[in-house]
């Protein structure tokens, strides 16, 4: 068995900052993918008792389709089924601020990875869908780099 840990934003964590929330999972799992079904799951009873919360919630908890690492490894490849439909309809919720789903992701991978330098999106297959869904028509498929993130 090996632990990771899916980051969300609870109440009793600094302003902009996130919590790392451990799950142990089997010691033959890729700890990325791991870590990334962690998040899309949502949180537990306990952890939203504690204050913890996330967009994401049983009804996203099978968008996983592959989590898988470039040829060099430096860079992660993140394929979801379109889950769109199953978030709310709120303000924030594609932030890549607390309490943004992007920030669930971003900070998973990029706060316990330090290995990963950029991570890319994808919603079946398909990169621009993504990106398309996260910031309106127009939105050019990109790797989002651990650049980017530490500048937010």
């Amino acid at each position: 068995m090996q632990e990771v840990f899916a980051y969300r934003p609870c109440e009793f964590a600094p302003t902009g900052e996130m919590v790392p929330l451990p799950r142990t999972v089997s010691a033959d799992r890729d700890p990325a993918a791991a870590s990334i079904a962690a998040v899309v799951a949502g949180v537990s009873e306990a952890e939203a008792d504690r204050g913890c919360s996330s967009f994401f919630s049983s009804r996203t908890a099978n968008s996983l389709r592959d989590v898988r690492r470039s040829s060099n490894g430096d860079t992660v490849i993140v394929d979801f089924r379109n889950f769109t439909d199953a978030l709310p309809e709120a303000p924030g919720v594609k932030s890549f601020l607390p309490p943004g789903v992007m920030a669930e992701l971003t900070w998973t991978l990029f706060h316990q990875f330090p290995d990963i330098a950029a991570a890319r999106f994808l919603f079946d297959g398909d990169e621009q869908a993504f990106w398309t869904w996260l910031g309106g028509p127009g939105t050019a498929a990109h790797a989002f780099t651990r650049a980017m993130w530490e500048q937010i």
